[in-house]
């Protein structure tokens, strides 16, 4: 069977140092585009050509605050990876709409979503907090796009499993802080992929900050190749 590589764009500017972080909040608080930067997703562009090199493919989703400038575009094309959006004002499907509409105004064009957030915490201006995927699943079909991968945290290998219509509940977390206490080992996730696909979800900021997220998704992907898992490419793999 395969995994499902998800990348949740969240940062402008990372959060590796004191400077980046508070530069990324005030980005992130204030709605103000840094894509001019020099230092514009540079953690990201990192990441991606950690991933190119591993030949691995996976699914990227930008914010509004996060869209891609014309490098990054460059390496998701090299890569062949996919890219959606990465939902903030799901308060109403028409503030859902005009999101939509925002990012498709800046040549920006997918079919297919994640939500920012999972539920806790006010993450930006425009982000409305609330984690409500039952909703996004109805506004998908509304607007013909696919939303297939939720916010949930693994707690064993049947909840990566978990799976109402084409909608995955659940990933397996690459920031070790946001893992199950009782289901956090890497080679347990991969060999749930044996018998199923699943979803593998991580930040680039925090692949480019910590060591260990990268460690151990180098792990992950040496494990993957040894199992002959594949990586899914495409979201109709998926269901």
């Amino acid at each position: 069977m395969s995994i499902l590589f998800r990348v949740d764009v969240d940062k402008p500017l990372g959060h590796h140092n004191l400077l980046v972080k508070v530069g990324s909040k005030l980005s992130e608080d204030l709605h103000i585009s840094v894509r001019r930067h020099p230092r514009y997703l540079f953690h990201l562009k990192e990441m991606l050509r950690f991933l190119n090199e591993k030949k691995v493919p996976a699914f990227f989703y930008f914010r509004l605050i996060t869209l891609p400038d014309n490098e990054t575009i460059e390496l998701l094309e090299a890569g062949t990876h996919s890219y959606g959006y990465h939902m903030e004002n799901t308060r109403s499907f028409d503030t859902f709409r005009q999101e939509i509409e925002n990012f498709n105004k800046q040549g920006f064009y997918s079919d297919h979503f994640t939500k920012h957030g999972s539920g806790s915490y006010k993450l930006g201006k425009y982000h409305y907090p609330p984690y409500e995927p039952l909703k996004y699943m109805e506004w998908a079909n509304k607007l013909n796009l696919t939303f297939y991968s939720g916010n949930g945290i693994a707690k064993c290998k049947e909840d990566l499993y978990e799976k109402n219509n084409d909608f995955y509940s659940n990933a397996f977390w690459g920031e070790r802080n946001y893992r199950d206490e009782n289901y956090n080992n890497i080679e347990d996730f991969v060999n749930a992929g044996i018998s199923s696909d699943i979803i593998f979800l991580t930040h680039p900021e925090n692949f480019y900050t910590h060591k260990i997220l990268k460690q151990d998704v180098d792990k992950m992907i040496s494990l993957a190749e040894s199992k002959n898992i594949q990586w899914i490419r495409e979201i109709p793999n998926l269901i």
